[in-house]
C-alpha cells in the first residue's frame, strides 16, 4: 500500500511539475493533484529533492528495459539493413515515452542540466544505449568512420529520434498536445525514414563544403556587439546557477542599478523579450546578407546551420540566457512565428515541401523549421554542457549530411582545405 502511494506521487510530481517544464517544483501542485496536505507528503518523502530522486530511479528503471528491449529486438530481427536497429530504437524509445511522456521534459530541463549521481548514473545508462546502438549499425554504415563522426553521429540519432518521438505529445512551442491520431506504427515508421533515409532528402549542396563554410561562417568582426545585460545574465548563471540568478545579481554583475533595467520596459518580461528579439533579428540580418544570391535550397539550409552555428559559438550567453528565461518563467514566447526569428530564415522550405512528398517526412513545415534550428543548438548546447569537446563548425556540416541522407551521410566531413574554419570552436 505505501508503495502505491509513493507511486501516486511520483506520478503526480512528473504529470504538475512539467505543465512549468519543471520550472515551478511547489509541492502544493503535488498535494493539490492528490487532493491531500502538504503534511501528508512529508510522510513518505522528506523533502522535494527526495521526490526528484525518485523520479530519477524511475526513469532510470524504465531506459534500463529500453536498452533490454533494443537488445531483445536484435535476437528477433530478420532485415539485413540499417532500417532494422534504428526501428528497434525508435520502438523501445516510443514505449519509454508512451509509459510517461513528461520523461522528454525531465530529460531535457533536469537531468541534462543539473550534476549530481542519479544524473551521472542516467547519463551513463544512455551511453550504454548508445554502445548498444553503434554495435548493431556499424555492419550497415561505411567503414573506417573515425571515433568523432561515430559520436556525433549517434548523437545526432539520439537527440532526432527524441524530438522526433516526442513531437506525438509536445509541441515545438513546449506546450503538450493532445495524443496523435496517427497510428503508431505509421508514426514509428515516419522517424525510421527521417533517421535512415533523411528528414530532408534529395535538399543536396552545389557549393563544396569549404565554400560554404566560408561563405556563412560569422567572423567575429560581423558580430554585434555584445549585450551588456545578456553579458550579465551569463556571468551570473556561471557562478550562482540558474536558480540561484536573480535579477539583484545580474544588475551587479551589469554594473548597474535594478530599477535601470526596468527603466525603458513595461515589466521584466517586456524587457527580456525585447533582448532576445534584438539577437535574433542580428542573426536573421547576418544570414540574409550571407544567403543574397544562393539559390540551392541545399546551400541555403547548410548555410543557415553554419550560420547559427557560429552565432552561438561567439554568443554563448544566448544558450545562458535562454535556459534562464525558462528557469525565472518569463513569457518570451519563442514558439510563436512572430518572435521567433531564427525560423524565418528558412520560410522557403515550405514552398519546397509542397513540391515534394519526401521532404520532412510528413512532420509539418512549422515542425521541421524547428528541428533544424533545434539539432543546431542542442549540437552547440552540448559541446557546452561536455567542455572536453569542442564543437567545430565542420561537424555542423556533417549534421547537415545527415538531415540529408540519414545515415548514409555518416561520415561525410568537409575537404581539408577547410581547415581555416576549424580554428572557430566552442570550448
Amino acid at each position: 500500500m505505501k508503495q502505491n502511494k509513493l507511486s501516486r506521487i511520483v506520478d503526480a510530481a512528473f504529470d504538475e511539475w512539467a505543465k512549468t517544464r519543471f520550472t515551478n517544483t511547489s509541492l502544493n501542485l503535488i498535494s493539490g493533484r492528490l487532493s491531500i496536505s502538504k503534511q501528508a507528503l512529508y510522510r513518505y518523502f522528506p523533502n522535494k529533492a527526495a521526490i526528484f530522486e525518485a523520479m530519477g530511479h524511475r526513469l532510470l528503471s524504465d531506459l534500463t528495459e529500453m536498452t533490454r528491449t533494443m537488445e531483445e529486438g536484435a535476437s528477433q530481427r530478420h532485415t539485413a539493413s540499417a532500417d532494422g536497429p534504428v526501428a528497434d530504437y525508435v520502438r523501445a524509445l516510443e514505449a519509454f515515452l508512451s509509459a510517461n511522456p513528461n520523461y522528454h521534459v525531465f530529460l531535457t530541463m533536469y537531468v541534462f542540466r543539473q550534476e549530481g549521481p542519479l544524473q551521472r548514473e542516467i547519463h551513463l545508462a544512455m551511453i550504454r544505449q548508445s554502445d548498444v546502438l553503434r554495435a548493431q549499425l556499424e555492419p550497415y554504415c561505411p567503414t573506417g568512420i573515425d571515433r568523432e563522426s561515430w559520436e556525433n553521429t549517434l548523437s545526432q540519432i539520439t537527440v532526432s529520434a527524441l524530438l522526433l518521438c516526442a513531437l506525438r505529445y509536445w509541441d515545438m512551442d513546449g506546450s503538450r498536445r493532445r495524443e496523435s491520431a496517427e497510428s503508431l506504427h505509421a508514426f514509428t515508421r515516419r522517424v525510421v525514414s527521417a533517421l535512415t533515409d533523411g528528414l530532408l532528402p534529395g535538399l543536396d549542396t552545389v557549393m563544396d563544403p569549404a565554400t560554404l563554410l566560408e561563405r556563412f561562417r560569422i567572423l567575429p568582426s560581423e558580430m554585434p556587439p555584445a549585450d551588456r545585460i545578456l553579458t550579465a545574465v551569463e556571468t551570473t548563471v556561471a557562478v550562482h546557477g540558474v536558480e540561484l540568478a536573480s535579477l539583484d545579481r545580474i544588475a551587479a554583475a551589469a554594473g548597474i542599478a535594478k530599477s535601470t533595467l526596468y527603466s525603458h520596459f513595461t515589466n521584466k518580461d517586456d524587457m527580456f523579450e525585447r533582448m532576445v528579439l534584438r539577437e535574433q533579428s542580428a542573426f536573421a540580418a547576418l544570414y540574409r546578407r550571407k544567403a543574397q544570391g544562393v539559390g540551392s535550397p541545399g546551400d541555403r539550409v547548410c548555410g543557415y546551420m553554419i550560420t547559427l552555428a557560429s552565432y552561438l559559438i561567439q554568443n554563448t550567453a544566448l544558450l545562458s540566457v535562454f535556459e534562464w528565461l525558462r528557469s525565472q518563467r518569463f513569457t518570451v514566447r519563442l514558439g510563436d512565428p512572430r518572435r521567433f526569428q531564427f525560423e524565418e530564415p528558412l520560410s522557403f522550405l515550405c514552398r519546397e515541401m509542397e513540391g515534394s512528398a519526401a521532404l520532412g517526412r510528413g512532420f509539418d513545415c512549422g515542425e521541421v523549421e524547428a528541428l533544424v534550428s533545434a539539432f543546431v543548438f542542442w549540437r552547440i548546447y552540448s559541446a557546452k554542457l561536455v567542455r572536453r569537446r569542442a564543437c567545430t563548425l565542420d561537424s555542423i556540416y556533417g549534421l547537415f549530411r545527415m538531415l540529408v541522407g540519414g545515415l548514409s551521410g555518416v561520415g561525410d566531413r568537409p575537404a581539408e582545405s577547410a581547415s581555416t574554419v576549424k580554428g572557430v570552436v566552442l570550448e
